[in-house]
Parts: C-alpha cells; structure tokens; sequence
C-alpha cells in the first residue's frame, strides 16, 4: 500500500515539477515557496528514507535538487555514501550540485575519493565544479584527492572536471601536474589546463603557460 502511495505522490510531484518549469528565478531553479513546501519535504524525506522501489527513490532523490528541497541536503550525502544501487548515488550526486549549499562543499573529497563508479564521480566532480564556481571556498582535501586520481589515471570525461577544479582550488602543488597537462596532445585537456594555471596564478605558471605557448601548432599557441 505504501509503494502505491509513494508512486502516486511521485507522480503529483512530477506533475507539479513540470507546471513550475515556466517560473525558474533568475538562476534558472523551479523555487517551491508554497504553503505545501513542508508536506512535500516531508514525502519526499519518506521516500528516500524508506526505500521504495528505485525508480521511485531514483526520482525522488532528483526532485530534492530539481525543487531545491535544501532541508533534504544530508539524505543526498548519506545516499552517495552509502546507497548500492549507483543510479541512486548518480541522482543524489547530481542534486548535491543543484542545491548549491556551502556546506555541502566539504563532504566531496571523501565522496570522490571512495567512490568506484565513473558515472557517479563525474557527477559529484560536475556537482563540486558547479559549486566552487559560486566562489564557495574549496575544502583544503580537495585538491590532494584529486591530484592522486589524475596521476593514477582517468579516462577524458573525469579528467576535464578535475583539472578545472585545480584551478578553482588554486592549488600551488599542482602546477606542475597542470604543467604537464598544458602540454598534452590533446587540445582539451590543453585548454583547461592553460585555464586552470591562470587560476592559480602563481609565478611558476606563467612559466608553464609561456612553454605550452611555443608549440608549433597555431590554434595551440593562440
């Protein structure tokens, strides 16, 4: 009887997501201010806690970023910290980048760093970036963590995000794993790597970024 309820409520709330897609706020989110907000965090807090079946707890744990459920912030941590199924992890990741909170920024380096699913880690790498572009102040593991992935190795769509991260961490350690980057074969990882060096602005890669310069390729230099 519960699952039937919680796909019916499921289904209100889609249907409610999708009427306030024409009121997003100047930062693009769906605002819930309205004298059901409480009820609906509270639904939605049940439905995560009790664990239907995933498809329901899949977009209940999207809905708490799509809707800004912010009272909902530590279920998304304890999901990506604990949930088996990696498609829950992947939703929880994904809203912990839409609620935007600052106090959300220090749990991603143990998130990142014990998670064994690309798909999920690019999520919390996408979610972290998004939120130190705010100007959110980086955690100070951050960049150790990821500094110990890249030179372990990861595959293109995992390396782009941490590199960027580098820079917004303005990580003076990394210079020279940025260095390294910025002279890559691949004009990607170049870029973003050039990018993250400026971030940091240290001395010591105005010397990198001045290397990278003098490749023989134009659209390199430029």
């Amino acid at each position: 009887a519960h699952a039937e309820r919680d796909k019916v409520r499921i289904e209100w709330v889609r249907a409610q997501q999708n009427a306030w897609m024409l009121q997003r706020n100047t930062r693009g989110r769906i605002p819930v201010a309205h004298a059901q907000r409480q009820t609906l965090v509270q639904q939605m807090g049940r439905i995560v806690r009790q664990s239907p079946p995933p498809p329901e707890q899949e977009l209940a744990l999207y809905l708490v970023g799509n809707l800004d459920l912010n009272e909902l912030a530590d279920l998304l941590v304890e999901a990506v910290a604990s949930q088996e199924n990696p498609k829950l992890r992947r939703a929880a990741a994904n809203s912990m980048g839409e609620l935007e909170l600052e106090r959300l920024v220090s749990r991603y380096p143990s998130l990142i760093e014990h998670e064994s699913d690309d798909d999920v880690r690019f999520h919390l790498l996408r979610a972290a970036l998004r939120d130190l572009s705010q100007g959110y102040a980086p955690p100070p593991a951050l960049a150790s963590v990821l500094r110990a992935q890249l030179q372990h190795g990861l595959p293109p769509r995992l390396c782009a995000p941490s590199l960027a991260l580098l820079g917004l961490c303005g990580d003076t350690d990394s210079i020279d794993l940025l260095s390294k980057h910025a002279r890559s074969d691949a004009q990607l990882f170049v870029g973003i790597a050039v990018t993250a060096l400026g971030r940091i602005g240290h001395p010591r890669c105005l010397d990198a970024v001045l290397t990278a310069s003098r490749h023989s390729d134009l659209e390199r230099r430029v």
